[in-house]
C-alpha cells in the first residue's frame, strides 16, 4: 500500500495513524460495532465428518448399486454373489475416512491462519491502548 492509501484509509475509518484512536474513541466504537471478534464454529465429530462424506452423488449411485447387488445375491442365494456388494462397501467406506482424514489435515493447517488473527488482533489492541 502506497503511504496516500493509507492515509486516505485513516481518513475513512476517523483514526489517527500515528496514535492510534483514543481510549474515549475505543470505547465509542465498541459500543457502536461490538467487539472485533470472529465467530467460532463448532467442532464437528468424527463420526459427523465421516456421515457428510456420503452426501455426493457418485456414492449414493454406488450405495444403491451395492444394495441391489445385495438383494439379487440373497435372491439367489449364491455366496459368491456377495463379494461384488461386499467390496462396493468397503470401497466407499475407504473413500470416507479418506475424505474425513483429509479433512482433519485441512483443519489443522488452518490453525496457522487463526495463530496469525490472534496476534493482529493483539497487535491492534497494543495500537488501540497506545
Amino acid at each position: 500500500m502506497t503511504d496516500e492509501e493509507i492515509e486516505n484509509l485513516a481518513k475513512e475509518y476517523q483514526t489517527d495513524i500515528e496514535n492510534g484512536l483514543s481510549s474515549k474513541e475505543a470505547e465509542e466504537r465498541l459500543a457502536k460495532y461490538g467487539k472485533n471478534k470472529l465467530k467460532e464454529k463448532k467442532k464437528k465429530s468424527f463420526f459427523v465428518r465421516f456421515l457428510e462424506q456420503f452426501k455426493d452423488v457418485m456414492i449414493i449411485i454406488l450405495l444403491i448399486a451395492a444394495i441391489i447387488s445385495f438383494v439379487v445375491a440373497i435372491v439367489e442365494k449364491e455366496p459368491q454373489e456377495f463379494i461384488e456388494p461386499a467390496l462396493i462397501l468397503l470401497i466407499v467406506i475407504m473413500n470416507a475416512l479418506i475424505g474425513v482424514f483429509k479433512k482433519i489435515r485441512q483443519k489443522k493447517h488452518s490453525r496457522h491462519c487463526r495463530i496469525c488473527l490472534h496476534r493482529m488482533r493483539e497487535f491492534c489492541e497494543m495500537v488501540k491502548k497506545n
